[in-house]
């Protein structure tokens, strides 16, 4: 394994722990009736570290990434299956995932798609108000690394991935409300950014035809793809004149920066601001 898959590993786990540990001190404000939620906060995926998941979740977020970067990750031989077996072992032994309370062991993700929803949902009603407010401070950490909404979230997979009981849905969507209000806007993702883009610069893509289509389609990839196919369309207008001047090239760049968080600097040194991926990691 090369270095850079684990430190990869070692900075979005350490990150989103983090994120995890803070949500869950705005809900011990919060909610102080919910007792024992700052140390769930400590100890949160500590599991990722054992025998039995660090290598397939080396691997699982490495295969995210590069799902985003738009290439192979090149897993080893059967990692696939090991990364699966991990997710199950996660998933049951952490309380905060429904699937920990479920009595049924095996089946419990959707084939093809562990964030799809599985063929039977899964039986969560057994969840403490703890085990939901840790779910739910894993859901806005998750939220904020990939910048959209945890209520969204929620509308996609409370009583349809999970069965929650009338009490459960009612206190999932209120730590939802109170933790997730007043936070600072959440970065975009590559296709906001994309539709932000065209809208902005529709007069800049007119002798461009195509192009502005590829760089809408590459933009669903992942922000990695946005950024590149951003440096091939400008290496474009740098090497067809007729494509437009400088002055209106230099606008669109501009407008590109503007819409995406990006400084001149960061585009080349391909370090996004605010910008974040379109891939779940959970």
């Amino acid at each position: 394994m090369k270095p850079e898959i684990k430190k990869f590993f070692d900075k979005r786990t350490k990150r989103h722990i983090s994120l995890v540990q803070k949500y869950c001190g705005i809900i011990d404000k919060k909610f102080p009736e919910i007792k024992g939620i700052v140390a769930r906060g400590t100890a949160h995926d500590a599991s990722k570290y054992s025998k039995d998941e660090l290598e397939p979740y080396v691997w699982l977020m490495w295969q995210y990434k590069c799902k985003d970067d738009g290439v192979d990750p090149k897993l080893p031989k059967g990692m696939q299956a090991q990364i699966d077996k991990a997710t199950e072992h996660h998933i049951l032994n952490n309380a905060h995932h429904p699937e920990f309370h479920q009595s049924k062991k095996t089946n419990l993700l959707a084939k093809g798609d562990r964030d799809g929803i599985p063929d039977e949902s899964i039986d969560a009603t057994q969840m403490s108000d703890l085990d939901i407010a840790e779910m739910v401070a894993d859901w806005c950490a998750m939220s904020e690394e990939r910048g959209n909404s945890p209520k969204d979230w929620a509308d996609k997979v409370v009583n349809k991935r999970w069965r929650f009981t009338p009490e459960q849905t009612k206190l999932i969507y209120k730590l939802i409300g109170a933790v997730w209000k007043g936070q600072k806007k959440m970065r975009k993702t590559a296709n906001q950014i994309a539709d932000e883009v065209l809208e902005k610069c529709a007069w800049a893509f007119g002798p461009w035809g195509s192009e502005a289509k590829n760089f809408k389609e590459k933009a669903k990839i992942g922000d990695s793809a946005v950024k590149k196919e951003y440096l091939r369309l400008r290496d474009l207008a740098a090497e067809y004149p007729k494509m437009g001047n400088k002055t209106k090239f230099k606008k669109f760049k501009e407008e590109v920066d503007s819409a995406g968080g990006y400084s001149t600097q960061s585009w080349e040194r391909a370090e996004p601001r605010t910008l974040t991926g379109l891939t779940g990691i959970r």
